[in-house]
């Protein structure tokens, strides 16, 4: 009879299970066993391609007396970190031990329990070696991350954060981006949005010369929203990206930058789409004029809802770096929009001249040092001229009338 891998699995879980139920329940259980464990003696035939702790987590799991196993373990954990090394002298593989109670202590996430005995193996520096080629102060920063109780160690992600990582803990950018995150906790304190806002500031200042920045920066946006859920986090990061300056680019990669209300915030690319002559009134601007906050007449706010859907997904999935790129992958969207039937793109309607002369007025002002800026630029007018054939001669005489740059007139000409 051949047995599946997932139901030896399952069997083992069951035995992992019975036994640590077995060792909570004896009131003379003792730190040595759970030491034992660790360095994988007296287990049921797990193997060696999985480490203790997993198969730990794995009895947890089926356990209907989870919740009590998991303060014992926690417990008896933190006592013997709070005494270390006074055990390892007696242990075989002392490495592995400290590596699997480590492990366990970033799992079970307990700060109120595992905070100080963790921070007094940091401080002392009594965590050294490696176990299978994995450094143990590694496993140790995992760990501290997991259960901070203050911001005692806030310095040490953004040293991490800025390329300077602690001497012991060692640690990444993604490393201090995790601990920052993850220092003060929602439940604890309301400076949890200002150290979110603060850490993705700096991966956006870190990653700001990749050419695929803004893929990466949308990762990390995603791990705070998964990490900690909530409905708020699209209004909060925008307001946190306003309070702590983040680069343009950064700001274009939130979630949204639409909320219709009385006074909406809309992304100024949308805003400066709307014919003018539909009724709105222009009022403060955030992340240096990305996002403006405006009230809207019925024509202009039937206009902006009915295209925001298009312009946020084209801002959302632009996957070029230049802040110039989300108007070429605009355009793109709002081209496939007109060609499936869309009744706003009307070129008499949208944009109006005067407007689409003034966003090639900015893009031409950007491009002007870089040494492409007419093939760019090319590109950019050429789509626009496919979608709105019919701006012709009028977009170049308002162009002109714009001061566009002769370099730019002379790219539209010809594009």
């Amino acid at each position: 009879m051949i047995v599946s891998s997932s139901s030896a699995e399952e069997t083992l879980s069951l035995l992992v299970c019975e036994l640590i139920e077995k060792w909570v329940a004896r009131p003379e259980r003792a730190n040595a066993d759970l030491l034992k464990w660790m360095q994988g003696f007296d287990l049921p035939p797990i193997g060696h391609d999985e480490e203790p702790f997993s198969w730990i987590i794995r009895g947890l799991l089926v356990s209907e007396k989870r919740r009590e196993i998991e303060i014992t373990f926690i417990s008896t954990i933190a006592k013997i970190l709070a005494t270390w090394p006074s055990d390892s002298d007696t242990l075989k593989r002392p490495e592995q031990a400290m590596y699997n109670l480590l492990q366990l202590s970033a799992t079970f996430a307990a700060p109120e329990i595992l905070w100080a005995p963790l921070e007094r193996l940091r401080q002392e520096k009594l965590v050294s070696g490696d176990w299978r080629g994995l450094r143990l102060s590694s496993s140790l920063r995992a760990a501290l991350a997991e259960n901070q109780s203050d911001s005692t160690l806030k310095h040490v992600w953004l040293g991490m954060l800025r390329h300077q990582p602690d001497p012991y803990l060692r640690g990444t950018p993604s490393d201090g981006f995790r601990g920052l995150i993850k220092m003060i906790r929602p439940t604890q304190s309301g400076n949890h949005k200002q150290n979110v806002g603060l850490a993705l500031k700096e991966i956006a200042v870190d990653l700001n010369g990749e050419h695929d920045r803004r893929p990466q920066f949308r990762h990390y946006i995603d791990e705070v929203l998964v990490t900690f859920p909530r409905q708020s986090w699209p209004l909060d990061l925008l307001l946190e990206a306003h309070e702590q300056n983040w680069p343009g680019w950064a700001v274009e990669c939130l979630p949204s930058l639409y909320f219709p209300g009385e006074s909406t915030l809309v992304w100024h690319c949308l805003i400066a789409s709307v014919p003018s002559t539909f009724k709105f009134d222009e009022g403060a601007k955030l992340c240096g004029g990305i996002v403006s906050e405006v009230r809207l007449g019925r024509e202009a706010e039937e206009f902006v809802r009915e295209f925001a859907p298009i312009f946020e997904a084209a801002r959302r999935e632009n996957p070029f770096p230049t802040d110039r790129s989300s108007i070429a992958t605009l355009l793109e969207k709002l081209n496939l929009h007109r060609l499936k039937g869309g009744q706003g793109a009307s070129a008499n309607e949208f944009p109006d001249v005067s407007r689409l002369s003034a966003a090639f007025k900015r893009l031409s002002d950007g491009l002007a040092v870089d040494q492409d800026r007419d093939s760019r630029f090319r590109s950019i007018a050429s789509a626009a001229k496919a979608i709105y054939p019919s701006h012709g001669a009028a977009f170049q005489e308002q162009a002109a009338k714009d001061r566009l740059a002769g370099w730019a007139q002379g790219v539209l000409t010809h594009a």
